[in-house]
């Protein structure tokens, strides 16, 4: 069984950022409903931090344990997290493999990863599944 992670800074409360927080744990609620079994939770661990001097040395482990990154904005500036997340990999000598949004300012910088349109779904979901499958054969 493969695991997925995603995370949620909830230092803001209330407003969007509770909104996008619920409907995001609903999301992967119906996802790990859909796919658990008696012995296996489901693929999405959902992780809310709240402590901000935890955050950093838990995405640093989450980093570390993820066979990939899929980080797709629709409209980003400069996004550092592809490099964290490659560090991360490098310093416990494991492959990263990245999934990454055209759009992303960093994505010209990071020759290594897959770039897709994140509107385009049927390459997303088709690009994701060539890179579990990589990720599962090593």
């Amino acid at each position: 069984h493969r695991r997925y992670n995603t995370r949620a800074s909830t230092l803001r409360s209330g407003g969007i950022f509770s909104t996008l927080e619920r409907q995001l744990h609903s999301m992967v609620t119906r996802i790990n409903s859909k796919l658990a079994t008696i012995d296996f939770e489901g693929p999405v661990q959902y992780l809310s931090v709240t402590q901000p001097e935890a955050e950093e040395t838990m995405l640093a482990a989450m980093f570390a344990l993820a066979d990939i990154l899929v980080c797709t904005p629709i409209r980003d500036g400069m996004n550092v997290v592809p490099f964290e997340y490659l560090v991360a990999r490098d310093e416990v000598g494991r492959v990263a493999s990245v999934l990454l949004s055209e759009f992303a300012g960093c994505a010209r910088s990071l020759g290594g990863a897959s770039l897709i349109n994140p509107w385009d779904t049927s390459r997303f979901a088709s690009t994701l599944h060539k890179l579990i499958k990589r990720a599962r054969a090593k």
